[in-house]
């Protein structure tokens, strides 16, 4: 049995985001047979006092270097394993960890190592200007807050790539191959596994009989699509209008978004009565939503690493219609479990939703591949383990 420090930072304020929700799923599972301990450092300041203690951490923050020295004697672990450093864990809570010579895995989970925003969107639209020029194109632009936290961002993340080998990180996992090849180009490629996600716990607990599932839904007439997600423009909620103004299809909208509000009185406005407004809901609430719906759409104008939505909607076997930014698109077309639209292409989505209404035997298709991927995934958390025993053991000798 392994000892394993889990650590993530947050904004106390923030909502469960998808890599929160992996954190949670993978910690669910490995400690049935690990001794593994959570915890996170998070920033519940507000006002200048938050701004002070953000300024701290970016520079050298005493208090998150105790906070670190403490948890490692509380618990001793054998292996840290950490899911966010930018831009609330800082270097001075790595410093402590390398000088308790305890191994560390990093989870790359984003883009926040190549973009200050963090998804290559930038004025409502894609932008990839430092994946082809010099990261510090994102300082000028103030892509972090401003051009000052976005200097400050830099530099910690500009130190931490020179000296990652220098603090202890041994190896790195990437939720799926889209974030490890871009990574590839900061990291030895040799120290990035790819391992991806391990499956939502909801999954299991809803759908025990997989098979029961799979004949429902081979049976299941066009009924719903859902959109789950923030209702932003990053998520592409211009396209989920657009959708709704056809008035053809009954749309489900699970969860909440600066442009809620909007999109509620254009509903409203415009007569359209086959919309529900879920809001928020629990994991296996929107497993029964996604599972009773006909199509997932997930048209995000923002880079997608792996789209918690695309792994939800997949779990419960219901076929995605995703756009084709980063490595969401990828996921569905290498796998044959939805169909991929140009993130510009609106009216592709609704073209690619009346095509599998119409044909059967490609919406059948995408079913059994919907089958197959949740099983292959269903063993993730084997290949984590290994690293971790893998790590350990190389301490040990």
């Amino acid at each position: 049995m392994m000892r394993v420090l889990i650590l993530n930072s947050r904004l106390a304020e923030n909502k469960i985001s998808g890599e929160n929700a992996v954190i949670k799923s993978d910690i669910k599972i490995l400690e049935k047979v690990n001794d593994v301990f959570f915890e996170e450092i998070i920033i519940s300041e507000t006002g200048i006092r938050k701004v002070l203690r953000v300024l701290a951490i970016l520079t050298w923050s005493i208090r998150n270097k105790k906070i670190l020295e403490n948890l490692i004697e509380k618990y001793q672990p054998e292996l840290i394993h950490l899911h966010s450093i930018f831009p609330y864990f800082g270097l001075s809570a790595l410093y402590a960890i390398k000088r308790s010579n305890i191994p560390i895995i990093f989870t790359l989970h984003n883009f926040k190592m190549l973009c200050l925003e963090g998804s290559f969107y930038r004025n409502h639209e894609t932008c990839t200007t430092c994946l082809k020029k010099s990261n510090f194109n994102g300082v000028f632009r103030g892509c972090s807050k401003n051009i000052f936290i976005s200097l400050l961002m830099y530099l910690n993340r500009a130190i931490f790539l020179k000296f990652y080998k220098y603090f202890g990180i041994k190896k790195f996992i990437a939720v799926s191959d889209y974030i490890k090849r871009l990574n590839s180009k900061l990291f030895d490629s040799n120290s990035i596994d790819t391992v991806g996600i391990i499956p939502n716990d909801f999954s299991y607990k809803t759908y025990k009989n997989l098979a029961n599932l799979f004949e429902s839904k081979l049976l299941q007439e066009f009924k719903e699509i859902t959109f789950s997600g923030r209702v932003s423009k990053a998520k592409g909620i211009d396209v989920i209008k657009e959708i709704i103004a056809t008035d053809n299809y009954y749309v489900n909208i699970l969860g909440e978004g600066p442009e809620m509000l909007k999109l509620k009185n254009f509903c409203k406005k415009k007569l359209f009565r086959k919309v529900n407004f879920y809001g928020f809901r629990s994991k296996r609430y929107v497993g029964k939503v996604l599972s009773e719906s006909f199509v997932t759409v997930v048209p995000s104008k923002c880079f997608e690493s792996l789209s918690m939505t695309v792994i939800e909607s997949v779990f419960n076997l219901t076929p995605v219609i995703c756009s084709n930014v980063g490595g969401m698109g990828e996921i569905v077309k290498t796998n044959k479990i939805g169909i991929v639209v140009d993130q510009n292409d609106n009216q592709g989505f609704i073209d690619a939703i009346e095509m599998l209404s119409n044909n059967k035997n490609l919406y059948k298709e995408l079913i059994h591949n919907c089958k197959k991927f949740q099983i292959r995934y269903q063993h993730n958390y084997k290949s984590i383990e290994s690293v971790y025993e893998s790590l350990i053991s190389e301490r040990h000798q």
